[in-house]
């Protein structure tokens, strides 16, 4: 164990058009190994990655974890898309604000919502979306 800090400089020429560094360049640093995993820890510090574009691209999935909090800021708009299933939920408040407008829309059936109290106030309605709540307590059990 050392005391001392390590940097690595390196980098091919950075493209250039017009006069203007693109920032298209070949690969500068690269790490990769045949078998096992890329570690990567700050015991006692963070983690920081800049760049002008940062891409996290996995052949299978990618979770994101944290103790306390997850935020994202976009200076422009943000989109999510899912080619399957997208399931949002919050163990206490879940709040969504539009500056101007909010739209929900379901491509081939009516739009559900339904209330914890649905099965004491409203039986009726409670059995008709007692599928939407199965998958609900399903995804909270897991």
């Amino acid at each position: 164990s050392s005391n001392k800090s390590f940097e690595i400089y390196s980098g091919h020429d950075a493209d250039v058009n017009n006069g203007k560094v693109t920032g298209e360049g070949d690969v500068a640093i690269k790490l990769e190994c045949k078998n096992g995993r890329i570690h990567i820890e700050a015991k006692a510090s963070d983690i920081e990655l800049n760049g002008r574009n940062i891409s996290l691209v996995a052949s299978n999935n990618i979770y994101l974890k944290a103790d306390k909090h997850i935020k994202t800021n976009s200076g422009a708009d943000t989109e999510m898309i899912a080619s399957a299933d997208f399931t949002v939920d919050a163990t206490k408040e879940l709040f969504i604000n539009g500056g101007e407008q909010v739209g929900i829309h379901c491509e081939s059936e009516v739009i559900h919502t339904s209330s914890g109290l649905d099965e004491f106030m409203a039986p009726d309605f409670y059995r008709d979306v007692t599928t939407s709540i199965t998958k609900i307590d399903a995804y909270n059990e897991a």
